[in-house]
């Protein structure tokens, strides 16, 4: 596998399924400002407070071949295995970004358990073989780790927008030390 972080923002992502799971799929792809449309026949109460609000689109129905036109990322987040299956192999012929929830055989992307600390994100897979250890790791995690780094890290940010007139290697090293710092005075060395 070869971590990444997608920017979503704006491009088609396409979530087939419209219960529990399918509700934490889009929440975090709404973070992403993803442009997100829905499929399924029925959807949960929290779902359909979205589409109300017009944040994500929905069409009340079951999947159909076609559906995948011109989406970028796909969620199978359906409780069919049958359908998870039909709805990965036509994303792979059209060469399509797909996580079939659950089901590691038919996704070509995992989603890993992340911490979120606004600018700060730590993820953690286990390449799909075991979702109930990154969660409990990631729950370790995020008792660990402080609030706070979001706003440390929004620091550096700014000093390495100001350290752009100086040479690479000097700006390296400052930004080595203060992160050193930053992290010592979080963390017991």
């Amino acid at each position: 596998m070869y971590p990444i972080l997608l920017n979503l923002k704006n491009k088609k992502v396409l979530v087939i399924g419209g219960g529990k799971i399918a509700e934490r799929k889009v929440s975090r792809l709404l973070l992403a400002e993803a442009d997100i449309s829905l499929i399924s026949p029925t959807i949960t109460e929290f779902l359909q407070k979205l589409v109300e609000e017009k944040k994500i689109v929905h069409q009340k129905r079951k999947f159909k071949k076609g559906d995948l036109e011109n989406t970028f990322l796909l969620i199978a987040a359906t409780n069919d295995k049958g359908v998870n299956r039909q709805i990965y192999l036509e994303a792979e012929r059209k060469k399509i970004l797909v996580n079939a929830v659950d089901m590691p055989d038919y996704c070509n992307f995992f989603v890993p358990s992340i911490v979120d600390r606004g600018d700060l994100l730590v993820s953690i897979s286990t390449h799909g073989k075991s979702p109930a250890f990154a969660k409990l790791l990631r729950k370790k995690l995020e008792e660990y780790l402080p609030k706070e780094l979001s706003k440390e890290v929004r620091r550096l940010g700014e000093l390495r927008e100001g350290q752009k007139d100086k040479n690479p290697r000097e700006r390296k090293e400052t930004a080595h030390q203060e992160a050193k710092q930053i992290l010592n005075s979080y963390f017991k060395p």
